[in-house]
């Protein structure tokens, strides 16, 4: 089974100690989609940035079973990170443009790249939207050609950072759909990170939650919105008996 497997991790900026000690392991096959669940400032975003090989830890190691490449190198050419804002995308460009320009950058052969663009992008339901300006589309479309871009690489894994941020109620149940989409029809997994339960619940097969810089439990079962909140409330008030990070 291929894992990536994280080990005592720790990752410090300045005097300010982001997390520490954390252990966790994320199964790239076969495809599921992992829950980061926890407040602002949990360290959620830094630990995706981790895992994208985007930072370093000051502590630990992370490792994936399926290379003996370096960790960076290997995330690098397996993982796409989308983050929270609109980022990596131009606004002049079109949709296909976007996800063209993103695809050659990571090496991806342009003629397989563009075949992934029509294929992903019928997956998605965009294609009348291909020709469309960034600019000009609504923040869930937004969403998904930033899920276009990523998809269309190829990679192992897919880390989406708040995807949930900005979307009405018609969206976010749009997008709920394709990520599950996504996870039983492409060869990839996903992690998302959110602290809105709502979203997260019936969807996610794993949780990890993150308090106070560190991952106080992990649940691998199904949850509702209901025993999602209660759970997240829960493990936040047993994390204060530990006090702030």
């Amino acid at each position: 089974m291929e894992k990536i497997i994280l080990k005592n991790i720790g990752r410090k900026i300045k005097k300010n100690q982001i997390f520490e000690n954390i252990n966790m392991e994320i199964c790239l096959k076969p495809q599921r989609i992992y829950g980061f669940v926890g407040p602002n400032g949990s360290g959620k975003t830094t630990l995706m940035k981790l895992i994208s090989g985007l930072y370093f830890q000051n502590k630990g190691e992370i490792q994936c079973t399926c290379t003996k490449e370096a960790y960076d190198l290997w995330a690098r050419s397996n993982i796409s990170y989308i983050p929270s804002d609109e980022r990596g995308i131009f606004y002049k460009n079109t949709i296909f443009d976007n996800a063209l320009y993103y695809g050659v950058i990571k090496g991806v052969p342009e003629k397989r790249l563009k075949k992934n663009i029509q294929k992903y992008a019928q997956d998605l339901d965009i294609i009348p939207l291909l020709n469309k300006r960034v600019e000009e589309l609504s923040t869930g479309q937004k969403k998904k050609a930033q899920l276009l871009a990523a998809l269309s690489t190829e990679r192992k894994l897919l880390l989406l950072d708040e995807p949930s941020s900005g979307l009405d109620l018609d969206a976010l149940k749009d997008l709920k759909e394709t990520l599950l989409k996504i996870v039983s029809s492409v060869d990839t997994s996903i992690i998302v990170s959110s602290h809105d339960t709502k979203f997260l619940s019936d969807m996610i097969e794993h949780y990890f939650f993150l308090f106070n810089g560190t991952i106080i439990e992990k649940e691998f079962k199904d949850y509702d919105s209901n025993k999602l909140e209660i759970t997240y409330h829960k493990l936040k008030g047993e994390s204060n008996l530990y006090g702030d990070s």
